[in-house]
């Protein structure tokens, strides 16, 4: 069964007023703000994305949980879940993706570690944000690189392209690699 879309939704949001004392720590699953790549450790459910919002005014994306949330990470990779979904995301510098095929390629494994050992086998939804995406000629560019690198992670597993999430892969002027995903213990 897939899950509920009633116990989690998403939602802009003035980014003062997401920031404020008036965001209950305990129903968000992600707080997402775009203009710089944030450090989002020590809290883990921050996301920081190095692409300029359009308009003046600043607003964050917040994903909210009518379930409780348990949330954790590490230096670059930082999750939510509330039972239903996992909403989670990766973080590399410009130094730890020089080789953005082998980097790409180790991300989403590591992204998928995550997803089977918490129970959340089934990407949903993926949005991947990297530097200078059309930079390169031929097969030396950088989109291309971050395909090989996603395709030789997913391939990984039988049967994988019945199983492919939605995804998106856009450009940045930021030196670093940013994967923000969704996943879910039934497949959607």
């Amino acid at each position: 069964m897939a899950p509920d879309p009633n116990t989690f939704r998403c939602s802009y949001r003035l980014s003062l007023e997401a920031d404020s004392d008036a965001v209950p720590a305990a129903d968000v699953l992600a707080h997402i703000r775009f203009g710089n790549a944030l450090n989002t450790l020590p809290e883990p459910r921050r996301i920081g994305v190095a692409l300029p919002q359009l308009g003046s005014t600043p607003l964050a994306e917040v994903w909210r949980s009518r379930l409780p949330v348990v949330k954790g990470g590490d230096r670059e990779l930082g999750y939510a879940y509330n039972g239903e979904v996992l909403l989670g995301h990766l973080r590399l510098d410009g130094r730890d993706i020089a080789d953005l095929d082998r980097a790409t390629t180790s991300a989403y494994q590591r992204v998928d570690a995550l997803m089977q050992d918490l129970g959340y086998p089934y990407p949903l939804r993926m949005w991947n944000f990297l530097p200078y995406i059309n930079h390169g000629q031929g097969d030396d560019e950088r989109y291309r690189q971050f395909s090989r690198g996603r395709f030789n992670a997913l391939a990984l597993k039988p049967d994988f392209e019945a199983a492919l999430p939605a995804a998106t892969a856009i450009g940045t002027r930021d030196d670093g690699l940013t994967v923000y995903f969704l996943a879910a213990r039934e497949p959607g």
